[in-house]
């Protein structure tokens, strides 16, 4: 293979790795909002139950 279209190569290669890259982030991005968003339901439930005990004694 040649100089040139190894570089060529390489290039396609990185370009590659870099769209992963974009969308691994964002899935990662994703998945800890979707993380975030169930940690707060569950705080407010808990926070709810906790308000049903007082109220029941």
């Amino acid at each position: 293979m040649s100089a040139k279209a190894r570089e060529i190569q390489d290039a396609a290669t990185i370009d590659t790795l870099r769209s992963h890259l974009a969308m691994v982030t964002a899935n990662a991005a994703a998945a800890n909002e979707t993380h975030q968003e169930q940690r707060n339901i569950l705080v407010g439930t808990c926070s709810d139950i906790d308000q049903l005990r007082k109220d029941a004694v």
